[in-house]
């Protein structure tokens, strides 16, 4: 990868004289160029597209025993396994975007003493129940939020 007036290059196809070169800028524009390749019959084309937006892991450190997930979060570290048990309360899906990820882990690795407890607000479910227990050393899970009221394990 090389770095050309803020804008990263990479080349998926390469010989002595023709390539392929996907370029982002920071603004989230993808340019692919396509330089002639003879032994593929490839034309000479760019095409350019935007992404809207891109997805950017934030972390959030749980260090108190209830803690509110942030709606704009995507992985929360907890923290406080060592401590004692710890509620992570999510946020309602009328609150977060369609799809919204979150990634719960025990960074800690204590769960298995101090389980760790995650609860949906109001009448949002996971998996159809109320909340779920991470109950295991180092133990994590992801979840996606539809929608209507329901998070999903997957």
């Amino acid at each position: 990868m090389s770095k050309f007036n803020d804008i990263y290059t990479k080349r998926i196809i390469s010989n002595t004289n023709e390539n392929i070169s996907i370029l982002a800028s920071g603004s989230g524009e993808i340019l692919v160029n396509t330089q002639p390749v003879s032994a593929l019959g490839i034309a000479t084309k760019t095409y350019v597209d935007t992404v809207a937006s891109l997805p950017v892991i934030s972390v959030s450190a749980a260090t108190t025993s209830s803690y509110n997930a942030p709606t704009n979060g995507t992985l929360i570290s907890c923290r406080y396994s060592t401590i004692g048990p710890q509620t992570i309360i999510l946020p309602l899906i009328s609150s977060v975007v369609i799809g919204k990820i979150y990634h719960i882990v025990d960074t800690f690795g204590n769960a298995q003493v101090y389980n760790i407890t995650i609860t949906t607000s109001g009448s949002d479910t996971i998996n159809n129940a109320a909340s779920v227990l991470l109950n295991g050393n180092y133990q994590s899970f992801s979840i996606y939020a539809d929608s209507v009221n329901k998070w999903f394990i997957f």
